[in-house]
């Protein structure tokens, strides 16, 4: 976990105690990723670092000073190889969004950013690590190409930024959160959502999907945790079935 405090905790499951408190950043810690199988964690913040630990033992690997005023979103390539970042620069006194790749391993940038239209807050790869989507404060979704960068699909029907993204990990669903509460369930060829949860009564935070996607999990601004019962067939979603606990 991390948060306003600038520090990362890693938590005993177990026990509910934390086993190590990492201290790197400057300002608020604002995305977390887990890379190479759980082996290792990445932070982000808002003052413009990424920083990877080392998970079991909480040791720093490695810092890289970007050139991000500050990153909002992270995501992890299936493989574990590839760490994406997305947040907003500042350019001649403007403000741009961008979608930046490093190296796991030594956080070098591996590949040309990709310049969007407004600030990204919300990332997340395809289950095979071909594409990514990212979720911007434009309130659209896009879908880019990871090896040639271009844009291969855009989602429009939110109507405030969005925080959050997951993919489905076959069927080529997509959920996506936003600062309304909204949570919208995508397939790859619609331009609306075909399911609408009015999941929260403030800005949903993190999305997250089971392994058998028969569940999507929400956690939101107001404290709460909802779950939505889903079956992920063919690109659709039925079955759904909200319940909230504190």
């Amino acid at each position: 976990s991390a948060g306003a405090d600038k520090s990362v905790i890693l938590w005993d499951l177990a026990k509910g105690t934390p086993r190590h408190t990492l201290t790197e950043h400057t300002a608020a810690v604002t995305a977390l990723a887990a890379a190479d199988d759980g082996k290792l964690l990445v932070s982000a913040g808002a003052d413009g670092k990424l920083v990877t630990w080392d998970a079991d033992t909480g040791k720093k690997a490695n810092v890289q000073k970007t050139k991000y005023s500050e990153i909002a979103a992270l995501a992890a390539s299936p493989d574990g190889k590839t760490i994406c970042s997305g947040g907003v620069e500042t350019r001649l006194d403007a403000d741009t969004g961008l979608i930046r790749f490093w190296s796991a391993a030594d956080l070098k940038e591996i590949s040309p950013a990709i310049e969007h239209a407004s600030g990204v807050l919300s990332l997340a790869f395809s289950p095979d690590g071909a594409s990514i989507a990212s979720g911007a404060t434009d309130h659209v979704i896009r879908l880019w190409d990871v090896k040639d960068r271009k844009q291969l699909h855009h989602w429009i029907g939110h109507l405030s930024s969005i925080r959050a993204l997951a993919f489905a990990r076959k069927g080529g669903a997509l959920a996506s959160g936003d600062y309304e509460g909204i949570v919208k369930v995508w397939n790859s060829e619609q331009s609306s959502g075909p399911d609408v949860l009015q999941a929260h009564a403030v800005g949903v935070q993190c999305l997250a999907l089971n392994k058998k996607n028969t569940l999507l999990a929400s956690g939101a601004r107001d404290g709460w945790i909802g779950s939505a019962r889903a079956a992920f067939l063919d690109d659709t979603v039925t079955g759904i079935d909200r319940r909230s606990d504190r």
